[in-house]
């Protein structure tokens, strides 16, 4: 049996796993097998930083570059993580970045996107249902540290007219597990995304 202070060890080492090269095979084949743009993010200062992109085959590609910022509330990858936070910290990020309507389906009050976050948790994913760019439609979900934080999101992000049913299933059951999957590489030992 592995004595505490090997788990330490092991623990320590774990956290200082670079998220990136842990999260890319994950990544790589998750956009082969949705062929559409896949996306990695963290939060910092209460907007989401766009760390890594696969090129999928629709050019949804060009409308997040590596190392640009954008809102939580109205996107797919923001919305997996926040709702993954508390809620005293969502208000916080909210009263520091408010939240403003981009287009018809964006969400412009706090309420309401607590509504959305409690759904998110619910169902194990978040959606960005042509919120933040017009004809885009993103499936994110929230990757976890070994100590069950919440470090980073990742997201398929493809055409809304592309959305039909059996590619919806498709994403919202891929992107969750490929999530669990990538966290479990980070240490993360439960079973579900949300509790």
């Amino acid at each position: 049996r592995l004595g505490l202070k090997a788990f330490e060890i092991g623990s320590a080492y774990l956290k200082r796993i670079d998220i990136v090269q842990a999260a890319k095979p994950y990544l790589e084949a998750l956009a082969k097998l949705v062929d559409d743009t896949v996306f990695m993010v963290v939060e910092n200062e209460g907007q989401v930083v766009y760390l890594y992109k696969i090129i999928g085959s629709s050019t949804i590609v060009r409308t997040c570059d590596l190392g640009s910022r954008n809102h939580m509330y109205c996107t797919g990858v923001g919305k997996a993580l926040l709702a993954a936070y508390s809620g005293d910290r969502v208000a916080r990020i909210v009263k520091r970045h408010p939240m403003r309507r981009l287009l018809k389906n964006t969400l412009t009050n706090l309420g309401d996107l607590l509504e959305e976050l409690r759904k998110t948790r619910e169902r194990g994913y978040a959606l960005d249902d042509r919120e933040n760019r017009e004809d885009t439609f993103c499936v994110a979900a929230p990757l976890y540290s070994v100590g069950k934080e919440p470090i980073a999101a990742i997201s398929v992000a493809t055409f809304y007219f592309k959305v039909d049913g059996r590619y919806f299933d498709l994403l919202t059951r891929e992107v969750p597990k490929t999530a669990l999957e990538i966290s479990r590489k980070m240490g993360f030992r439960r079973e579900r995304l949300y509790e």
